[in-house]
């Protein structure tokens, strides 16, 4: 989960070298990485997908850590529809704590 997009990382369906870079949304996807040849539809739940170099991912998410200059996530988040969307994991993942979360 990135302010710039949210994205699911596997290795599966790709080259050994590579890994399997997923998104509910192309821009999220294009976010992190614009050159990225991504397909959509391959008959699964993540609507795009993409097979990128695991140097090149690791290069990816390091730079999203390195920059990283917001105290709050959410608030971060600019995209209003990815906004909603990480308040609803940010709500369940709240009711999984031992105590209510400060809100």
């Amino acid at each position: 989960m990135s302010p710039r997009g949210f994205v699911s990382i596997v290795r599966k369906d790709c080259p050994p070298d590579h890994l399997l870079v997923r998104a509910r949304r192309r821009q999220d996807l294009e976010a992190l990485f614009p050159d990225a040849n991504i397909v959509e539809g391959a008959g699964t739940d993540y609507r795009f997908r993409a097979a990128i170099p695991q140097a090149e991912v690791v290069s990816v998410i390091s730079r999203e850590l390195l920059e990283l200059d917001y105290a709050n996530h959410k608030g971060a988040t600019k995209d209003h529809d990815l906004h909603d969307a990480y308040m609803a994991v940010w709500s369940a993942m709240a009711r999984l704590q031992d105590t209510e979360p400060h809100r």
